[in-house]
């Protein structure tokens, strides 16, 4: 009687033991799809940053012959400039640093006594202020230079050099003055001449 008892609870145990083994198999295995099977998390769309496109994001510029067209249909009959100046011109007798220089157009006049001038540079990257430097102090001595023509030492008062973008610009252009201009209506008869160059050149970065 003893021994039937015994083996019936080592029976017993050994179907406890068995039934707990089976119930944290399936534990493991439930644990295992779930992990399995669970979603992976991406990031929401639109949640990473782009790369900045740099040709989109670089400020669009007009070019050299756009700017000229514009100067020249603003002006008409009235830009008078029509000597094409070389590039030695521009380094020897303006003192431009061409090196600086990724493109240009410069005209001047045919009679030296004429000081209509046009002068478009495009600057290598990094060199616009030196050659707007160099526009100016072109513009210094030819106001120097002009003291021989009177009317001319007034109408370069009136001139202008800009930096605008990668560009610098000298411009002289546009009617005389009246012959009877006194010398301040003279000056500022120039500087409204010239302003509408300017302006042009202006509309076309806006």
């Amino acid at each position: 009687m003893k021994k039937r008892m015994f083996a019936f609870l080592l029976a017993a145990v050994m179907c406890a033991s068995v039934l707990t083994g089976c119930s944290n198999s399936g534990k493991e295995n439930n644990k295992t799809e779930n992990e399995t099977n669970a979603p992976v998390e991406t990031p929401a769309e639109g949640e990473e940053k782009p790369a900045e496109d740099e040709e989109n994001s670089a400020e669009e510029q007009p070019s050299v012959e756009e700017i000229v067209a514009a100067v020249k249909e603003v002006y008409g009959e009235n830009y008078i400039p029509s000597m094409e100046m070389s590039e030695e011109m521009l380094s020897d007798v303006i003192g431009i640093t061409m090196d600086n220089v990724e493109e240009f157009f410069a005209e001047g006049p045919m009679i030296s006594a004429h000081i209509d001038s046009f002068i478009v540079l495009k600057a290598k990257e990094g060199k616009v202020d030196s050659l707007y430097e160099q526009l100016n102090q072109y513009r210094e001595q030819q106001i120097n230079d002009a003291l021989c023509y009177p009317s001319n030492a007034l109408r370069i008062q009136g001139s202008q050099v800009l930096k605008i973008g990668d560009y610098a610009i000298f411009i002289l252009l546009g009617e005389l003055a009246p012959v009877d201009s006194g010398e301040e209506d003279a000056v500022k008869f120039a500087e409204e001449q010239t302003q509408i160059g300017v302006d042009a050149i202006n509309a076309l970065f806006a």
